[in-house]
């Protein structure tokens, strides 16, 4: 059998319930309970029934003696679980011939605790003896072949071990301790790590110990949960509290304490008596409290590991982590003093070279915080970082909660310079992400900033994304009006970078709305600006935004040549989101043409990369058009696959332009399908999300699908009049949508029996789309010609 030490394994099912069973000894003495064991805990020991049979497992190994190591956090329930072993039935029958107990602490009275045994196992004062060797010796001898488990508990120092590793071949050893250098030492295959307890497992101890204070809140009960981290001695103190506070039977009472342990400095020192036979140290407070329980540690630490403990504490805690870098630069230490705090079992440190603070830890630190010396490290250290990896997304993606964390602080200490500077350079990730009532809060933040510094740049870059985050998230009117602001203030500064960064978010607005002679205006000037003032980020955008305006009017032609310019552009530039940008445009229009080989192609390469960067609102378009080519195709299982996905992801980001486009979408497959129902529930669904971010073309198309469905229902009136709508909603200019609104009125006539106007209106399509090469023609084409069939079909 070998030692499992990972702390996953702590929790393995399938750690055996029953230990090994050593042959019978003949003629043994009577078994020994040392009377130093604490008196077993009252309450079921709660979320460690695995740890505890994963730990009997490892006490006897083929029947040779073992050593096992129990490592963790101070208030992990080290003790708490070696107490609950020495009262195992399993354990007793298996260790028939006793337990002896020894309880080190900073301060061990290893005579006295040797003494003790000595005169359990029936040393006369004779045989105890001062040398340490000749001692041990004597109790060694006394133990002989006995069978017995000797827990040493919460050992602080190698030497501190070393007299108590006594005992035959029958005995078994277990030394619990908050020091990972002292476990491992004496593991042969490692320490077991006693983890925190999860969430479901925190909650339970708190409801086991406070039942009636949670029954109708669960929310504060998991900001409780989530406030300590999982450590049972926290929730021990907390539960206990609440539930002495609840004995009042006043509900105001009740959530006043509640609310009281939001408080770190609250948490930190709430406090009980300790079991007489638990108190660390003779001398030690009578009462227990986090606060006492980390100081013990903290007492041991040279002034230097103390400070460079205290400065870690304004890095995120776990389950967060941070890079050794960020930890040196903020701690202001070198690598040896990192190591000192991770011997005090204080700082943990995972095989990826990165550090982890428990939350309990952090608190205690910043509590004892008074110097602002590391705040200003910490915000230089990353806002230096955003500014050299704005584009590293895999990189900001790893360091995003020590970012935020940063941005915190320099909102909270007034660092308003730096806050703007990181704000703006870190918001596009966030908005990348779909974080964007998170991006949003941060540039609020920084515009008010902006405004104390009377930083021009900065306002108007904050209110550029801001108008953005709006428009995405389907405000158009608040993104109009943004963006409207920046355009006045850019030009009345005479700020031309700005000013053509907020044309191009004006301009892609307005086209949405489709007001597209506004759109044009806007980014031609847009374009001047970038054109004249070498500005290439901006420039890429108003050539990708032109192109697929004028691929929205029909001229494929001059949009491609727009479309790869752009594309040239980005490539050289490295701006993987811009490639996936234009990836999107020139796929779409390709679409549009019907060559469906080549829009599958810069679709699915544009897909992958939006993958890649993890960038939601792409990932979700993509989808969209994807699922669109293949139910045209009639790859429908395909098609559902693609459009699902993006439905669910836009629902999960709120994006309701895309959640709209989806469903309405959707609806046109359930049609080509002939789940006549089915496609009417989404159009419904969808047009309500159109009219309800006021988005003309979307409700347009909703319109012209709505014909669709009518016409395949033999409902000729009703198809009539969804094609008016959808041709009195329409802006002009969309050259598109007015051809299939111009089709769908064809079809009405022919079914109508007018064949000489269906014919009429047939024609003007047929030649616009020629002229196009828009991919419709060619149903056109044959729907004309099955006009002069005996039975005309739709």
């Amino acid at each position: 059998m070998q030692h499992n030490t990972s702390k996953a394994q702590m929790h393995s099912p399938q750690a055996s319930s029953r230990l090994h069973r050593l042959s019978s000894v003949p003629t043994r003495p009577l078994p020994i309970f040392d009377p130093a064991i604490p008196r077993q805990p009252s309450s079921p020991l709660i979320g460690r029934a695995n740890d505890l049979e994963l730990l009997k497992q490892h006490l006897w190994e083929d029947g040779n003696a073992s050593l096992t190591t129990l490592n963790g956090l101070p208030g992990i329930g080290k003790t708490t679980l070696a107490i609950t072993l020495a009262y195992d039935e399993e354990v007793l029958e298996s260790f028939a011939d006793g337990i002896l107990w020894a309880g080190l602490g900073p301060s061990a009275n290893i005579p006295s605790i040797l003494s003790r045994w000595g005169r359990l196992l029936g040393l006369s004062l004779a045989e105890q003896s001062i040398d340490y060797a000749a001692w041990t010796r004597a109790l060694h001898a006394a133990i002989g072949s006995r069978r017995l488990l000797i827990i040493i508990d919460d050992a602080w120092s190698l030497e501190d071990v070393l007299p108590f590793k006594i005992g035959g071949p029958h005995c078994a050893h277990l030394v619990t301790t908050r020091f990972p250098t002292v476990a491992a030492h004496f593991a042969v295959n490692g320490p077991l790590t006693l983890p925190e307890l999860n969430k479901e497992e925190s909650m339970r101890l708190l409801r086991h110990l406070a039942p009636t204070v949670f029954r109708h809140d669960s929310h504060k009960e998991s900001d409780l949960v989530q406030a300590v981290g999982g450590l049972p001695l926290a929730l021990t103190l907390m539960g206990n509290y609440l539930r002495k506070q609840a004995n009042h039977g006043n509900t105001q009472h009740i959530q006043n304490a509640i609310q009281s342990l939001s408080n770190t400095r609250q948490r930190l020192e709430l406090s009980e008596a300790y079991d007489a036979n638990l108190e660390p140290e003779p001398g030690a407070p009578k009462l227990r409290s986090l606060q006492s329980v980390i100081a013990i540690t903290d007492r041991q630490l040279s002034s230097t590991a103390r400070a460079a403990l205290y400065a870690l504490s304004i890095l995120p805690p776990k389950p967060h982590s941070f890079s050794e870098e960020a930890a040196l630069t903020v701690a202001d230490c070198d690598p040896a003093t990192l190591d000192v705090l991770i011997d005090a079992g204080l700082l943990e440190c995972s095989t990826s070279e990165r550090y982890t603070l428990h939350q309990t830890i952090s608190d205690y630190a910043r509590a004892h915080l008074e110097e602002s010396a590391p705040y200003a490290r910490f915000i230089a250290y990353i806002l230096d970082y955003v500014e050299q990896h704005e584009k590293d997304y895999e990189l900001l993606e790893g360091e995003s909660a020590v970012i935020l964390g940063a941005l915190d602080a320099a909102y909270e200490h007034q660092y308003w310079a730096e806050l703007v500077k990181g704000v703006c350079a870190f918001a596009p990730f966030l908005l990348m992400r779909g974080s964007y009532a998170l991006a949003h809060t941060h540039l609020q933040r920084a515009y008010q900033a902006a405004n104390i510094l009377q930083d021009r740049d900065g306002i108007l870059n904050t209110l550029l994304q801001i108008g953005e985050i709006a428009y995405r998230l389907g405000e158009y009117t608040l993104a109009h009006s943004t963006y409207q602001q920046g355009i006045e203030l850019a030009r009345r500064w005479n700020n031309r970078r700005y000013l053509c960064a907020h044309l191009t978010g004006q301009g892609w607005l307005v086209w949405k709305r489709s007001d597209y002679s506004s759109a044009e205006s806007y980014l031609r000037e847009g374009l001047t600006i970038a054109q004249q003032d070498n500005y290439p980020e901006y420039l890429i955008e108003q050539l990708r935004v032109l192109g697929s305006i004028i691929a929205s009017g029909g001229d494929y032609n001059r949009s491609e040549v727009y479309l790869q310019e752009a594309l040239s552009l980005a490539r050289t530039q490295g701006d993987r989101e811009k490639v996936s940008r234009l990836y999107l445009s020139i796929g779409v229009t390709y679409a549009e043409q019907g060559q469906n080989e080549k829009a599958e192609h810069f679709l699915n390469e544009g897909l992958s990369l939006a993958r890649q960067i993890v960038h939601c609102e792409l990932t979700i378009i993509f989808l969209l058009n994807l699922g669109t080519l293949a139910y045209e195709q009639e790859h429908y299982e395909l098609a559902e696959t693609h459009l699902q996905e993006g439905l669910k992801l836009a629902q999960h980001f709120h994006l309701r332009e895309w959640i709209g486009i989806l469903l309405i979408n959707i609806g046109e497959m359930k049609i080509k399908q002939g789940t006549y129902t089915q496609a009417e529930d989404f159009l419904v669904q969808g047009l309500k999300v159109a009219q309800e971010i006021g988005s003309p073309r979307i409700i347009a198309s909703a319109h012209n699908l709505y014909g669709e469905l009518y016409l395949h229902l033999d409902l000729v009136e009703q198809a009539s009049t969804a094609y008016q709508h959808m041709l009195t909603t329409l802006p002009e200019g969309d050259h598109e949508m007015y051809i299939l609104g111009q089709y769908g009125l064809a079809r009405v006539a022919a079914a109508q029996g007018d064949i000489t106007e269906a014919r009429r209106l047939g024609d003007i399509c047929l030649a616009s789309l020629v002229m196009s090469g828009h991919r419709k023609e060619a149903e056109v084409r044959t729907w004309l010609a099955s006009l002069s069939m005996p039975s005309s079909p739709l």
